[in-house]
């Protein structure tokens, strides 16, 4: 395991310190978690953990890899394995889009240096990047989508890595079901996902109590006004922000009451707005 963009708490500490310091003194049998660039050797592979930031990321991977033609320790290996944290220009995005910023790939990696495998984080969509070079992918679901793709982890062989096998793994997922689904959302319930709910431009009190009482409900789209939750900005009012959210919507000063006293009567179930 090696830090990325979003470990750093301060200057050259990150979250992932305890566990660096476990992994030094021996306290983990089969994981190894570092904070800056380590060699690990296992059997026949050596595992190079990338550890560096985009703007030296060239320099930095050149400079290790070629080190080990120079390495005066003369270590065997027949399978080189580097693990980076790094986005990919031409990358795909959670939403499908196509990354236009991040590192070059093809200029990045030198030629003279064979590479059995580049295992790759950063981005959340499993996918190949370059030759032998992928990104597994979040392991399970880390936003609501009303599309449920595979999550889970590679399954890597050297001897063939331009082909890693996919093994899905079962975990929560987080969805997005219309609160008038009545259905849906007792399914969600019972197989115990959670839930952003979307409300119908009607919404009755039945279906806003169907949303309030529900276990799996923990978010919802306020659909009757047309709010879009990824408009709101976090650390100020909500009533403002959806009020100001409203407004652009071209929503009156009625409707944005209504909104409004949506808002109120199921606030319990809307925590998260960091989406």
């Amino acid at each position: 395991c090696i830090p990325g963009n979003h470990d750093e708490v301060s200057p050259g500490l990150t979250t992932l310190h305890p566990y660096a310091l476990m992994t030094r003194a021996g306290r983990f049998r089969q994981s190894y978690v570092v904070e800056q660039t380590t060699l690990v050797q296992i059997q026949d592979t050596l595992f190079v953990l990338l550890v560096s930031k985009g703007a030296d990321f060239k320099r930095h991977l050149r400079a290790t890899l070629k080190s080990l033609r120079r390495s005066s320790l003369e270590i065997e290996y027949n399978h080189l394995v580097v693990v980076v944290h790094q986005t990919v220009k031409g990358g795909l995005a959670d939403n499908g889009h196509t990354l236009p910023d991040g590192v070059d790939w093809k200029d990045s990696v030198p030629s003279d240096v064979p590479v059995t495998y580049f295992a790759l984080g950063d981005l959340h969509t499993h996918q190949k990047v370059g030759r032998c070079a992928f990104y597994s992918g979040s392991p399970v679901m880390t936003k609501f989508d009303p599309v449920v793709a595979p999550h889970g982890v590679l399954l890597v062989d050297t001897n063939d890595p331009k082909h890693p096998t996919m093994l899905p793994i079962e975990s929560q997922q987080f969805l997005i079901v219309n609160a008038s689904d009545e259905k849906a959302l007792r399914k969600a319930e019972t197989d115990g996902h959670l839930v952003k709910a979307r409300l119908s431009k009607n919404a009755d009190e039945k279906e806003l109590a169907r949303v309030r009482n529900s276990k799996a409900v923990v978010k919802t789209d306020y659909a009757k006004v047309d709010v879009d939750l990824g408009e709101l900005r976090v650390g100020t009012s909500l009533d403002k922000d959806v009020s100001r959210a409203m407004k652009r919507r071209g929503l009156n000063k009625a409707d944005r009451a209504l909104g409004l006293e949506l808002l109120r009567q199921h606030r319990p179930v809307s925590h998260d707005l960091a989406e």
